[in-house]
């Protein structure tokens, strides 16, 4: 026979049985919406299928954005990272322009010559850089970029007399490369920007990077095995 509207749930039986206080017919309701909801929740979990986070490589773009930027996490000595970095919104001086192209690519050679990175390649463009580079171990990841912003930011604000006293965007994208195959991909990668910007018919002709004869002697090829 069906259970009546007004029959005490088993829980209460019991409790009856074991002459314990009788929930009211509020309390009741209360208990058996609670069961309800756990028995509820308990099989939404139970169906729910198994999921695993992971970090994914970076989105490589010949125009970064802001969005895609984001402080670097990691610092590992002896690893290869590709860093972006990228001149502040709303400043429209172009990078790949004299004088801030030519102390841009000082500063990334004055770190290579003090060791705090061995240089695999970079390209200057006008409103970001690609830094293709093993790091040293005298300094840190977070270390190199904050002392590359700062130095650079100055010398150019006081040679191209900016009103401003910003250049740089204050997070930059960073990717480790874990597979030392990818290291000739990833630099024909940065070579071929100023191409597919249009800016030039060849990667060679580029002024601003380590395709150009002038800055190619500079890559550590010994680093790329």
């Amino acid at each position: 026979m069906s259970r009546g509207a007004d029959t005490p749930p088993t829980n209460m039986l019991s409790a009856i049985d074991c002459g314990r206080d009788v929930p009211s017919r509020d309390e009741a309701a209360i208990i058996i919406f609670l069961s309800l909801l756990f028995a509820t929740e308990k099989r939404r979990w139970l169906i729910l299928p198994s999921c695993r986070c992971e970090r994914r490589g970076p989105r490589m773009s010949d125009a970064p954005h802001s969005a895609d930027l984001r402080k670097g996490r990691f610092s590992d000595c002896g690893a290869a990272y590709l860093v972006t970095k990228c001149r502040v919104e709303g400043l429209r001086l172009p990078l790949s322009q004299m004088p801030q192209a030519a102390l841009i690519v000082q500063a990334i050679r004055w770190h290579q010559e003090r060791h705090y990175l061995h240089l695999l390649a970079f390209v200057v463009m006008p409103d970001h850089i690609h830094w293709l580079f093993v790091l040293g171990g005298e300094r840190s990841l977070p270390q190199v970029m904050k002392g590359f912003a700062s130095v650079t930011a100055r010398q150019i604000i006081r040679a191209a007399r900016l009103d401003t006293h910003v250049v740089w965007q204050e997070e930059y994208h960073d990717h480790q490369l874990r597979a030392p195959e990818r290291a000739w991909s990833t630099i024909s990668y940065i070579h071929a920007n100023p191409v597919r910007r249009g800016l030039c018919a060849c990667a060679e002709d580029w002024p601003w990077s380590t395709a150009d004869p002038q800055h190619r002697g500079w890559i550590e090829e010994e680093y790329l095995h």
